[in-house]
């Protein structure tokens, strides 16, 4: 055996001995077991919870006539698409945990202020935590969430903490405890900034679920700035706040909000779109002059990247019409929009809905019925007028 191979033997002896433990304590093992915890497991972990994303927006069908969901969750369906990558990063995550969490030796015990010593052991577990709650096992997603705003430290951790709890309990249909977890999510005020946008963004969540809008336009605010200016985050963020502006009665507001969304060029068309759609759903007489936004949607009319879209073109000038007191005229442009569909039926029930509702209002009771029997076809199944 060579002089080489027998000092290399043990070398490698004593490295792979070293690797293998977590009670001891030095820069050497720190080291080892810190970057296996961030590549072995949060890294590939997260490129699951990346392609789960993918396939959420896939299957997520916008209702831009509600205030849209500041996050894409899973549903019943969803769930079962993403269950495998869910598995996947479940699996990597707790191995890193069950192999890599380092305790503080005794020597350290009462001045070390985290439980382990391994600085990617929290992130890999809010990662098996995020990855139960998109599986929609709420138990198990809350009883890490728990553990981990028990025993973090440092605003960055517990405000990750919290403000996932917090979101655990929304979803569990608990607001108290999402009320109390989110009390203390806001406290935290030094966190990153894409620790404090989840956080605010959460926080406006529960402020939308339990009718607060100008609360919710506030954390919107607040989260905003802190944003890349590039985000579909923040193009799904700006939308938000003016649909809340909206509910809170500052149609000016809503209507320069929805106006940053139509500048966001780099966005999906259809955010674009929908922000100058949405500007003139939320017109009112009293605030000013229709021209500005009938020309605009007029042009739309002329653009061949609004094919598919006339429909809505259509009756958002109807809206308009009927604001400025054009009855006559909101009723050609109503039917317009029933003509111009093309596959987006919500729409459909929607034009016809509108119809029946004019009609029955000028009491012509058999057209009325007509147009609610074909309304009924196409709106959605839990739409509260289809009872």
């Amino acid at each position: 055996m060579s002089r080489r191979l027998l000092i290399l033997i043990p070398a490698l002896m004593a490295l792979t001995w070293m690797s293998c433990t977590t009670k001891r304590d030095g820069r050497a093992y720190r080291l080892y077991h810190n970057t296996t915890a961030k590549y072995n497991g949060f890294f590939y972990a997260n490129e699951a919870h990346a392609e789960a994303e993918v396939k959420l927006e896939e299957l997520h069908d916008e209702r831009w006539d509600e205030i849209l969901p500041l996050f894409l969750e899973s549903d019943e369906e969803s769930a079962q698409q993403i269950f495998p990558l869910m598995e996947r990063a479940i699996e990597k995550c707790t191995r890193v945990v069950d192999r890599h969490t380092m305790a503080p030796p005794k020597r350290m015990t009462k001045s070390f202020s985290r439980p382990v010593m391994n600085k990617w052991i929290d992130d890999n577990y809010t990662v098996i935590g995020k990855s139960y709650y998109l599986k929609g096992d709420y138990p198990k997603a809350e009883e890490i969430f728990t553990y981990l705003a028990r025993t973090v430290n440092g605003d960055d951790a517990e405000a990750w903490a919290y403000s996932w709890l917090g979101r655990t309990h929304m979803r569990a249909g608990d607001d108290i405890k999402a009320k109390n977890a989110l009390a203390k999510a806001e406290s935290i005020r030094d966190a990153s900034d894409e620790a404090m946008v989840h956080t605010l963004l959460v926080l406006a969540q529960y402020r939308i679920l339990t009718e607060e809008f100008e609360k919710a336009a506030r954390h919107l605010e607040d989260a905003l700035p802190r944003m890349g200016k590039k985000d579909k985050e923040r193009t799904r963020a700006t939308f938000v706040l003016a649909q809340c502006l909206r509910a809170a009665g500052d149609k000016e507001g809503a209507i320069g909000q929805f106006q940053e969304v139509a500048d966001m060029r780099w966005a999906d068309y259809e955010w674009v779109f929908q922000g100058n759609i949405q500007q003139a759903m939320t017109y009112e007489r009293r605030n000013g002059n229709s021209e500005a936004i009938v020309e605009l949607l007029e042009d739309m009319l002329e653009d061949s990247k609004n094919e598919e879209f006339l429909d809505q073109v259509y009756y958002a000038l109807g809206e308009v019409a009927l604001e400025d007191r054009r009855r006559d005229e909101s009723f050609d442009l109503f039917k317009s929009s029933v003509a111009a569909h093309v596959d987006n039926d919500r729409q459909l029930g929607k034009g016809y809905l509108k119809l029946a509702d004019l009609y029955m209002e000028d009491l012509e009771y058999p057209t009325a019925q007509a147009y609610y029997d074909s309304a009924l076809v196409h709106m959605d199944d839990d739409s509260e007028r289809k009872d």
